[in-house]
């Protein structure tokens, strides 16, 4: 953090805000827990800091994450992008900023890159499968693929209609145990995108700008746009 500041005038700064590393998050039950001492960087840096964001937003009936869609409508803006617009988050879990004019709506979708960085750690002594090429290379389980698929799509039929947020803990990659590595990233991968690209036709909106650090992932990439 400490690196970023000293790229920026600290004297410019009014005010910051510290969102810190989230390590456990459950809206149904209103717990969040991020790591990150608030008081520390205040102390470092001289100015006033402002933390947790996500408990504040589970005590005012939010889901805790009420900063990403603020950001995603200020660059809307900034940029001068044409609306409406989405804003495709690909991180552990994927989640979507819709803006329509002064309108946002914002929710997860569910897994983004921690189905397939889970696997690839398990599997390797690497932390992510780099551009997808795992993936890549492996052979989709159909079998596998659809049984998983209707899983998900039958408990959360109704996904689109109701805002949700996830954690990483409420995904496993117990369904393709068994598969070598190459056809286990394919068939995650697979999976992961059929997710998304379901819930980005149900927007209707085809003008999509894609963040977060999934968008490296050249393969999932590709089969969220095939798709």
């Amino acid at each position: 953090i400490l690196s970023i500041f000293s790229k920026t005038k600290i004297s410019s700064i009014d005010i910051i805000g510290f969102h810190g590393q989230t390590i456990y998050h459950n809206s149904k039950e209103k717990l969040s827990l991020q790591i990150g001492n608030g008081n520390l960087l205040s102390q470092l840096l001289q100015k006033k800091v402002v933390v947790n964001f996500r408990k504040n937003d589970l005590k005012n009936n939010g889901v805790g994450a009420p900063l990403t869609p603020i950001f995603h409508k200020i660059i809307m803006t900034k940029l001068q992008i044409e609306t409406p617009v989405i804003f495709l988050n690909l991180g552990g879990v994927a989640n979507v900023t819709l803006v329509n004019e002064d309108k946002i709506y914002s929710s997860d979708i569910g897994p983004g890159n921690c189905l397939i960085d889970k696997w690839i750690k398990k599997k390797t002594n690497k932390n992510f499968d780099k551009l997808g090429s795992f993936a890549r290379s492996g052979k989709i389980d159909k079998i596998i693929f659809e049984q998983a698929i209707d899983q998900w799509f039958y408990k959360f039929k109704d996904l689109t209609k109701k805002n949700i947020s996830f954690d990483i803990n409420d995904f496993d990659i117990s369904f393709v145990r068994g598969l070598e590595l190459n056809d286990g990233a394919a068939t995650l991968t697979e999976y992961t995108s059929e997710i998304i690209a379901k819930y980005l036709d149900s927007l209707s909106t085809k003008n999509i700008i894609v963040c977060g650090g999934g968008r490296k992932n050249q393969y999932l990439i590709e089969r969220i746009s095939n798709k």
